[in-house]
């Protein structure tokens, strides 16, 4: 089931009920990441772990920070070093983000204002980089995908991200509260049955971007919940993740920040 609205000849929406099936090819040994130190916080070094793009894939001068989410085996960056690696064989720099968490401590602030130190990091060395500094998209796991949309919705100083690509995003009210002028071309990939963080907050947020003119494409992946678990009854933990579902999800984000920036 899909549905793709249009203006101007240029798709807006794109939401699709769909389904996986199929094996799919390991990925080929990468590299190691290089690290660097993004930002100094409370006598802390947050760390920006670097995966070069693959020269043989097309570069396409871009950046995707990852940023990994908050349930015990999503909380670190090594959670979304897979992703950093699919964008970096795709010819994309892949940044998997360190940040301070919430907790009894740190606060969503704290998170949102590393995250925006992370971008603000990432554009002053993008000619060391090699990238355009123009072409900085957001990848959100969770409550990485709720920072992710904070950086365009709450805003970052000078600006957000470029392209937002969300998995399963936890998008509250602050989401919707104070869109900015220019929000991104953003994809989300989203559980049908996720009753960690529902379905109809991606669904709110799409209708939102279209209705500023701005391309969103929503994935909806049939039976599945959280962070697309094949388990329904303890959804908060997603210990079991349909693979093909996740590695179908993944492809089709990188494919649409290529589509984004093949131009």
């Amino acid at each position: 089931m899909s549905a793709v609205p249009r203006t101007g000849g240029v798709a807006l929406l794109a939401i699709a009920l769909v389904g996986c099936g199929g094996p799919r090819p390991d990925a080929a040994a990468a590299p190691a990441p290089r690290v660097e130190t993004y930002r100094d916080v409370d006598a802390r070094a947050l760390r920006a772990v670097i995966f070069e793009a693959a020269r043989d894939s097309g570069v396409v001068n871009a950046a995707v920070l990852l940023l990994h989410g908050g349930a015990p085996r999503e909380g670190t960056p090594e959670s979304v070093f897979p992703a950093a690696r699919a964008f970096a064989r795709a010819g994309m720099l892949g940044i998997a983000v360190e940040y301070r968490s919430p907790d009894s401590v740190h606060t969503q602030s704290d998170a949102l204002e590393d995250v925006c130190a992370a971008l603000s990091w990432t554009r002053a060395h993008a000619a060391g980089l090699g990238i355009d500094s123009a072409r900085v998209a957001v990848y959100g796991v969770s409550t990485g995908g709720r920072l992710a949309a904070a950086t365009v919705t709450v805003g970052c100083s000078p600006r957000g991200a470029d392209a937002l690509v969300l998995l399963s995003p936890a998008l509250d009210a602050e989401s919707f509260a104070r869109p900015s002028l220019s929000p991104p071309p953003t994809m989300i990939a989203h559980g049908e049955r996720d009753t960690h963080t529902p379905l109809e907050q991606s669904q709110r947020f799409c209708i939102m971007l279209v209705r500023r003119r701005v391309q969103c494409e929503l994935r909806v992946y049939a039976g599945l919940g959280h962070l697309l678990t094949t388990d329904l009854e303890t959804q908060e933990r997603a210990v079991t993740p349909d693979p093909l579902a996740r590695a179908d999800a993944l492809e089709k984000q990188v494919e649409f920040l290529r589509a984004l920036w093949a131009r």
